[in-house]
Parts: C-alpha cells; sequence; structure tokens
C-alpha cells in the first residue's frame, strides 16, 4: 500500500500507510487534523490528525488539490473536481483546452488553476471565470506551459510556466510575464507572503523572491 509522512512544525513523522491507495498523485491540508489526498485511479483517501482512511472518491486522478477548509477542496487535471465536506463533484473543465497542472485557494471564495497552454481560471466563490491566457503561443506548438500557482490572497498569486516564467496576479489582473531564469523549466511554487515565494525547476534549482 502507499503510505504519507507528517510534518508537525520539529520532525517527520514515521510513513502511515494509506490501505487500498494506488499510485497517489496530489495532497492537500485544511489543518492537522484534516487532508484528502487522491489516487491514480480517482479514490479520495482522509487523513483525521491520526489516520488515513476511504470516504467518497474524486471523479479521476488528479495532479493538484488545495482545500483551505475542511468542507472545501478544488482538485484538478482532466477538470475541476470541488469538495463540499461530503462529496466531490464531477470534473468540469470551465473552458480549458488540456490538461490543468495547478490550483491554488488561500480561501473558498477564491482559487485559481491553470493548464498546459498557458491558461488560468478564477474561482470568484460561485464561478469560475473563462480561461485567460497568460503565456503567448500554445504548448502544443512548443510554447511554454504554466505549470503551478500559489495564492496567499484574492489580491496575490504566483504563477510559473515551464520556460522560467513568473506571472503575478493584483486581485485585479495578470501582470506581465517576467523572465526570471530563461531556459528553466519551474515546475513548483510556494509562496508564503507577496514578498517571499520559493520557486523549483526540473534541474533541481531553487529561487526565491524576497
Amino acid at each position: 500500500s502507499e503510505a504519507a509522512v507528517a510534518w508537525n512544525g520539529t520532525g517527520w513523522s514515521s510513513p502511515m500507510s494509506i490501505a487500498g491507495a494506488q499510485d497517489l498523485q496530489a495532497v492537500g491540508c485544511a489543518s492537522s487534523t484534516f487532508c484528502v489526498t487522491v489516487d491514480g485511479l480517482g479514490d479520495g483517501f482522509y487523513y483525521n490528525g491520526s489516520s488515513w482512511s476511504p470516504e467518497p472518491n474524486d471523479w479521476g486522478s488528479v495532479v493538484s488539490i488545495s482545500c483551505p477548509t475542511a468542507s472545501f477542496c478544488v482538485s484538478v487535471k482532466g477538470g475541476v473536481s470541488m469538495w463540499n465536506g461530503s462529496s466531490w463533484t464531477q470534473p468540469q473543465v470551465y473552458g480549458t483546452t488540456s490538461t490543468l497542472t495547478g490550483v491554488s485557494c488561500p480561501i473558498a471564495t477564491f482559487c485559481v488553476a491553470v493548464d498546459s497552454t498557458g491558461e488560468a481560471i478564477v474561482w470568484n466563490g460561485s464561478n469560475w471565470s473563462a480561461p485567460e491566457r497568460l503565456v503567448s503561443g500554445s504548448s502544443a506548438f512548443g510554447g511554454p506551459s504554466l505549470t503551478a500557482v500559489s495564492c496567499t490572497s484574492a489580491t496575490f498569486c504566483m504563477a510559473v510556466d515551464s520556460a522560467g516564467g513568473v506571472f503575478t496576479w493584483s486581485g485585479r489582473s495578470w501582470s506581465s510575464p517576467v523572465k526570471v531564469a530563461p531556459g528553466h523549466a519551474f515546475t513548483a511554487v510556494s509562496c508564503t507572503t507577496p514578498a517571499y515565494c520559493v520557486v523549483t525547476d526540473s534541474k533541481g534549482n531553487i529561487t526565491t523572491r524576497t
């Protein structure tokens, strides 16, 4: 079976077995007593602070999960699935044209999801926006794709692409791309505040924004 480890502020736990899980894809935590992970078959597993158990499933394998509360999560890959505390919605594409690669929800009324063609969609608490293209060109023709996003609030997000580009959300609009590390394929981003973000790339490099 698959396993998970947890961080308690000073150290990592021993691996905790997740019975029945196969090829875990992503994890999201709202608190120390609620996390959810979904495996490659779309099966959901939930953490209550001490153990993992299966509950209502997602609708397919995912690459990213974000849970601002135990009663609201979003998971993405082929579409967007949403958790209301008891069940997941069937995935919807909301106008996106390709695989979604990342999602970040700092609060239940605001999320951003990004996809492999360089588009982003925004959740306002009741609806998802139409896709907005951030990256010029299409990944289908060799152009860069958006690979991850991190939001600290409804007024700040950072999205990164596979060509070393960074985009920031102001609460109303996205910035023009800033080429932070041309030629580097950014793979993940995490921001604690608008003034502090850490970005990783496919070659094992770490870039910090302060």
